[in-house]
């Protein structure tokens, strides 16, 4: 019994200790494993929030550029306007029959450095009447001399230019200023 009595409590230690030892490691495994899935959470939940201002900054940015672009625009469109006010490009005959004379000079020192300054701003129909004009100058430089109904023809391309703009502008007002 004396050896018995010895022993038990020796017994009682290491079982004790091994108890507490096996509870322990319980204990930090599920605090790990939790830990770990508060850190996923987490993690998760800030790379919504991060995902989140990168679209709206994405976003916003894409506005800011397109408001950008539409003011660079409209500042285009007035400069083209009062261009075309203050350079008599195409004069009208009072005569009915007689051709509208188009002053090709005016046109290329004053309006048409203009148009091509932004020209990827302007909208397609313009872009495209002005192209119409550089050609039909081009060819009249080539030939030195204009055909009978080129004349009519770039006036209209030029008046079309003109009426565009306006209604662009119109358009701008319309939508953006109240």
């Amino acid at each position: 019994m004396d050896i018995f009595n010895m022993v038990l409590p020796i017994v009682t230690l290491v079982l004790g200790s091994w108890s507490a030892y096996l509870i322990q490691v319980k204990n930090f495994e599920r605090t790990r494993d939790w830990d770990q899935k508060k850190l996923a959470s987490q993690f998760e939940q800030e790379r919504e929030k991060l995902e989140k201002q990168f679209n709206f900054e994405s976003q916003n940015q894409e506005s800011q550029f397109i408001k950008e672009q539409l003011l660079k625009k409209v500042e285009l469109y007035n400069k083209i306007l009062k261009a075309i006010g203050e350079n008599k490009v195409v004069e009208f005959s009072r005569y009915q029959g007689e051709e509208p004379d188009f002053d090709e000079q005016v046109y290329k020192e004053k309006v048409r450095p203009i148009l091509y300054e932004s020209f990827h701003l302007l909208k397609k129909e313009i872009a495209e009447d002005v192209i119409k004009i550089d050609d039909m100058s081009d060819r009249w430089e080539f030939y030195e001399e204009a055909d009978r109904g080129d004349s009519e023809l770039i006036a209209d391309y030029y008046m079309n230019i003109k009426k565009a703009v306006k209604e662009e502008l119109e358009e701008f007002r319309r939508n953006y200023i109240k």
